[in-house]
């Protein structure tokens, strides 16, 4: 959101605004707690927090200009923060970020139309 905003002109900073908020609905603590109230293993409550995270990134995209990809954009950064380098493949439609730590696993799918991650799944 950051690299958005320094290419925004000025006053313009209004246009970030539904995906700030997208982004704070996403930070519900209910999420990450387990025990008698669920949490965690709820993955209604799961797929609530990845909807509002995927619905801020199609709206940063749209604002960034990158909506309407053809081909698939790839970008290369240390997106889980773990000094690895992982590659996040996205279009218009979906995103792929897959992990070089982990063998080149992925580690979220996303049906940004549907706000939907195919992998909000949780093993016991």
């Amino acid at each position: 959101m950051e690299e958005i905003r320094e290419i925004l002109p000025e006053k313009s900073e209004h246009l970030l605004e539904p995906a700030w908020d997208f982004l704070l609905a996403s930070q519900s603590n209910d999420v990450l707690w387990h025990g008698m109230f669920g949490g965690i293993y709820y993955r209604f409550l799961r797929q609530a927090s990845h909807k509002h995270i995927i619905t801020a990134e199609s709206l940063l995209d749209r604002l960034y200009g990158q909506m309407k990809l053809q081909q698939p954009n790839i970008i290369v950064q240390d997106v889980l923060m773990d000094g690895c380098l992982d590659a996040v493949l996205e279009n218009s439609e979906i995103s792929c970020f897959i992990s070089s730590l982990k063998g080149g696993s992925i580690f979220s799918l996303n049906l940004k139309t549907r706000g939907y991650n195919f992998l909000n799944i949780l093993k016991r």
